[in-house]
This record gives structure tokens, C-alpha cells and sequence, in this order.
């Protein structure tokens, strides 16, 4: 099983991840998570749109389901209670489980 040896090696890490600390501030880490989102950005926009190649017309079904989706996590993050904000982001994981056809 490859599980157990990933799992001793996360441990392992962890255990010496606060010596490195100082390795990495603040600004550096929030570059390196910028950097991997906006790496995302073509991917989350075709999916977005309904679009898998290039050319395709854009899926007004998946484009209305995607929209009403992002408008429903924005809601509840900036006018829901701190404890109701925590789901947002279930509703956006739960929307991929009813759209996909797979």
C-alpha cells in the first residue's frame, strides 16, 4: 500500500516543519499559493463554462448552474453567520456531484 509510507513521511516532516519556519515568511508562501492558483485559472474557466475544447460554444446550462453556484458561496460568505460561512465551500464541492456525468 503506498498510503503508510506517505502518511510516516507527512509525520516525519511535520516534526522538523517548525525549524523551517524562517525559511519562509509570509510574503514568500502567499506567492507560492498566488502562483498555484492562477495556475488553476484556465482549467476552473473552462469548467466554468461548460467548455472542453478549444472552440466549443460556451454551455449556457453549465454557465447559469456555475453562476447561480459562486453567487450562492458569495452570499453565505459575506451575509451568512461566521458558523454558516464554514459550507460554503460544500456548496461549491456539491455542484461538480450534480452537473458531472461520469
Amino acid at each position: 500500500m503506498v498510503v503508510a509510507p506517505v502518511a510516516e513521511l507527512k509525520l516525519s516532516c511535520a516534526t522538523i516543519a517548525h525549524r523551517l519556519a524562517f525559511l519562509f515568511p509570509a510574503e514568500i508562501t502567499g506567492l507560492v499559493v498566488f502562483m498555484g492558483a492562477f495556475g488553476l485559472v484556465p482549467l476552473g474557466t473552462s469548467k466554468f463554462l461548460g467548455v472542453n475544447y478549444a472552440g466549443d460554444p460556451i454551455q449556457p446550462d453549465s454557465f447559469a448552474i456555475a453562476t447561480t453556484t459562486l453567487l450562492v458561496m458569495v452570499g453565505i460568505n459575506v451575509w451568512g453567520s461566521k458558523r454558516f460561512k464554514l459550507y460554503a465551500m460544500l456548496v461549491g464541492c456539491r455542484r461538480r456531484k450534480c452537473t458531472t456525468s461520469d
